[in-house]
């Protein structure tokens, strides 16, 4: 029997402590008062007749220590937030000042002085040999090669003559245009005569004209001969420049029949 079981009926109605009943049974009235409770149910006085003891009043929490609990929550909050933020803020200021002094400081230069070391076997390294300065030399005329004055692998300097090339046609291109010139020049020189002769004629019928010895129209045609040959004065003239440039020119082309070396250095190619 449990220890409700043996209370005397006498005991009905009277109040029982909690702590006069065993630790197990309450517990068990504790419980069924809960569960009572979330049932909707409310005690009375016979319902405490049959439980024998009171229920405890519902546990309560009064505003004032609500607000202590937030405000302890928040300064714990904000604790952990210095101690977790804070160092690791302080830290990073530290690594940025020092990078910031070592970007601004000169850079540190060790020097190790070479020495000379004795060896045994003659170091060989793989590796290709470039010219600082390489260049294809063209003869920029049409020929035929006489000779050859250096070959693959000579030494050649500044200004030398490699080879030596015959220009036929170009040759022929300049005996005509030096030719040409001769005439050009000989034009000039008849152009002038004509032009002196005119001028001569002008200032004669001139000087008749006035007299009645000529007439108007002869004077004129004289002066229109003294012009015309003036003009054609300055034509072969010019033809004269013309010819003299087109010479200059061939000239200047068959320099390039003796191709020269366009700086100091090795003949490595050749390709004529």
């Amino acid at each position: 029997m449990s220890g409700r079981d043996k209370l005397l009926p006498e005991h009905r109605g009277t109040k029982v402590d909690d702590h006069l009943l065993p630790a197990h049974e309450s517990k068990d009235s504790a419980a069924a008062g809960k569960k009572a409770k979330g049932k909707g149910w409310e005690p009375n006085d016979e319902q405490d007749d049959e439980l024998e003891f009171e229920l405890p009043p519902p546990a309560t929490v009064s505003r004032r220590k609500g607000l202590l609990f937030v405000v302890i929550t928040a300064v714990v909050v904000v604790l952990l937030f210095i101690v977790g933020f804070v160092p690791r803020w302080r830290q990073r200021r530290v690594i940025d000042e020092e990078a910031r002094r070592t970007s601004q400081a000169a850079p540190r230069v060790e020097l190790v002085s070479p020495k000379e070391m004795a060896q045994d076997r003659p170091l060989q390294l793989p590796g290709i040999t470039e010219a600082l300065e390489d260049t294809v030399v063209y003869p920029r005329v049409s020929g035929y090669v006489r000779r050859w004055l250096v070959d693959i692998g000579d030494l050649v300097k500044e200004g030398q003559q490699l080879a030596e090339i015959d220009t036929p046609e170009l040759d022929a291109q300049l005996e005509q245009a030096r030719a040409d010139l001769v005439q050009a020049e000989a034009n000039v020189l008849r152009a002038e005569t004509s032009s002196t002769l005119s001028s001569t004629e002008q200032k004669r019928y001139e000087t008749l004209t006035p007299a009645g010895v000529t007439s108007g129209q002869e004077l004129a045609q004289r002066r229109t001969q003294a012009r015309v040959d003036d003009a054609n004065v300055k034509v072969a003239k010019a033809t004269v420049a013309s010819m003299q440039a087109n010479v200059n020119r061939l000239v200047r082309t068959k320099a390039f029949a003796r191709p020269v070396a366009p700086f100091s250095g090795t003949v490595t190619a050749r390709t004529i």
